[in-house]
C-alpha cells in the first residue's frame, strides 16, 4: 500500500525579512488559460488582483511578465476611482493572495510549515514520496530541497514538524526509515547544513515511531508523540543524548493517566504546551497546560462541547490565552471550529462554528485540518468533501473568533493542511498539490 494511503488508513481520514517580496511579485498567466485570476500561479508565474490602483483607482488587475521579480503592477490607472487594467511594468503591491507551488512532493497534503523573516520551510512526510526538507529564500516564489552534511543524510527523512529552537538551531521531526532518526537538528548558518541527531529510534516498545507532532520548550525540553498511536517520548533534560532509551516514556502523558491520541501541538510563546486530538470513535478533546502539576507535559484533557458525536481535532493554535481548535464530527461528517472563552478549561465557554456553513459545503460535509492565530486574527484550513482539485478551504476571523469568512484562493488542491500568521499579519497557507499561498 502506498505510504500516504497507509497513513490515511491508520489515521482514519480520507486519503488525501522576504514576505514583502512575495507580495510585490505579481505577474503571469492563469494556469490552464489566459484569463486573469485572483492569486493563481505556477512556479514563478503569477497573476494578482489589487483593490487600489497606484493613482487612486479601484479593482485594478495587473498581469503579464514571467519570472522572478517580473509581473504586473497593482494598477497604474483608475484616477478618479474608475476600474482600470494594467499590463506588465512589475512590482506593485497587490492586496489578496499571492500563490505558488513548493518543491516538496505534496500529493494529498503538506505536513510541516515554518515561516521565518528570512526563510520559509516545508515538509511532506506522510505523502508517498515526501522526502527531505524544502526551503524558499524569496517569499515562496521559488523552492529547493536543502543539502546537509553528512551528505544525503536527509534524503529518506519524512518531515512532519519543523521548529526553531531557542539555541538558534532548526529542529526537524518525522522519521528516517533507513537509520531510525526521529528528530534531527540543523545548523542553518551555512549550506550544506550540519546535521546532528536529537532522537533516534530504540529497540523497545514505544521507542520507535513516526513523530507526528512535537514541540521544543524554551528550556530545551522536548515532547514528541506518535503519528499513528498513543506513544510519546519526553526529553526532560536537554543534555540527554539521542538514544530513545534515555528519554522518558510518556505514553500516559495526560494528567488523568488515561491514553489519548494527540494530533497537533502548539506553544503559547512560553513553557505552556497545548494539544488537540481524539480518535474517530471518541469525543473531541483539547489538552491544556496542567494547573496543579509542575510537569509541563502532564496535560489536562478537556472534552469539547458535543451532543454525542465523535471525531478528531486535527489543528490547534493559541494566542493571548485564547485556544483555537478545529477538526471533524465523524458522526455527521461536519467540520468544526472551537474558540475558547476567557477560561479554556471551561468547556461550556467555547464558541462552536460549523465549517460547512462558512464554506457552503455539500451533503458530504467538510473537515478542519489546521489552525493558526495571532491576536484577534484566527485562521482555519481544511477541505470540502468529496475531495477533488479545488476543494481546499481557508477561513478567517478578525474579531477573535466571533465570526469567520471564506477567503479560499483559486487554483488549490484537494486540501489545505497548514497555516501560519506572520508578525505582519500575513497569512501563509500550504497543502495538497504543493500549493503555497500568502494572504494579506
Amino acid at each position: 500500500m502506498p505510504y500516504d494511503l497507509l497513513m490515511a488508513h491508520l489515521l482514519h481520514r480520507s486519503p488525501l525579512g522576504y514576505l514583502g517580496l512575495a507580495l510585490l511579485v505579481a505577474g503571469g498567466c492563469k494556469q490552464g488559460g489566459d484569463e486573469p485570476a485572483e492569486a493563481s500561479t505556477t512556479g514563478a508565474t503569477a497573476t494578482a488582483t489589487a483593490t487600489t490602483g497606484a493613482a487612486g483607482g479601484t479593482d485594478a488587475i495587473g498581469s503579464g511578465g514571467t519570472g522572478s521579480g517580473g509581473g504586473g503592477a497593482s494598477g497604474d490607472g483608475g484616477a478618479g476611482g474608475e476600474d482600470a487594467t494594467s499590463t506588465g511594468g512589475g512590482g506593485g503591491a497587490a492586496a489578496g493572495w499571492t500563490v505558488s507551488t513548493h518543491s516538496c512532493s505534496a500529493t494529498s497534503r503538506t505536513d510541516a510549515l515554518l515561516v521565518e523573516d528570512d526563510a520559509m520551510w516545508v515538509g511532506c512526510g506522510t505523502t508517498q514520496v515526501g522526502y527531505g526538507l524544502h526551503r524558499s529564500d524569496d517569499g515562496g516564489q521559488t523552492w529547493q530541497e536543502v543539502s546537509v552534511t553528512p551528505d544525503g543524510d536527509m534524503d529518506q527523512f519524512r518531515v512532519s514538524v519543523i521548529r526553531r529552537g531557542e539555541d538558534g538551531e532548526l529542529y526537524v521531526a518525522g522519521i528516517d526509515a533507513n537509520d531510525g532518526q526521529m528528530i534531527v537538528r540543523l545548523d542553518t548558518t551555512a549550506e550544506p547544513y550540519a546535521l546532528s541527531e536529537v532522537l533516534n529510534a530504540g529497540n523497545q516498545v514505544g521507542q520507535s515511531f513516526h513523530v507526528g507532532s512535537f514541540e521544543i520548550l524554551p528550556s530545551g525540553q522536548i515532547f514528541a508523540e506518535s503519528l499513528t498511536g498513543y506513544g510519546a517520548l519526553v526529553r526532560e533534560d536537554p543534555t540527554e543524548g539521542p538514544d530513545a532509551g534515555q528519554w522518558t516514556d510518556a505514553y500516559y502523558w495526560a494528567a488523568d493517566d488515561e491514553g489519548y491520541q494527540m494530533l497537533d501541538l502548539a506553544l503559547d510563546g512560553s513553557e505552556a504546551l497545548y494539544g488537540v486530538g481524539s480518535t474517530i470513535a471518541e469525543p473531541p478533546y483539547v489538552f491544556l497546560p496542567p494547573r496543579a502539576a509542575s510537569n509541563p507535559f502532564r496535560l489536562e484533557p478537556v472534552e469539547l462541547p458535543n451532543d454525542g458525536w465523535t471525531g478528531e481535532m486535527w489543528g490547534v493554535a493559541v494566542s493571548e490565552g485564547r485556544v483555537l481548535a478545529t477538526g471533524v464530527d465523524q458522526t455527521g461528517h461536519h467540520g468544526k471550529i472551537f474558540v475558547s472563552g476567557a477560561d479554556p478549561y471551561d468547556s461550556d465557554g467555547y464558541t462552536v462554528h460549523e465549517l460547512d456553513d462558512i464554506v457552503a459545503a455539500g451533503p458530504l460535509g467538510s473537515w478542519g485540518r489546521g489552525a493558526c492565530a495571532r491576536g484577534d486574527r484566527l485562521v482555519v484550513v481544511g477541505e470540502r468533501q468529496p475531495l477533488s482539485g479545488g476543494t481546499s478551504v481557508v477561513v478567517i476571523s478578525d474579531d477573535g473568533g466571533q465570526t469567520f469568512e471564506d477567503i479560499t484562493p483559486e487554483g488549490t488542491g484537494e486540501s489545505m493542511t497548514r497555516c501560519q500568521i506572520h508578525a505582519d499579519d500575513s497569512v501563509i497557507v500550504t497543502g495538497a498539490a504543493s500549493f503555497f499561498g500568502i494572504y494579506r
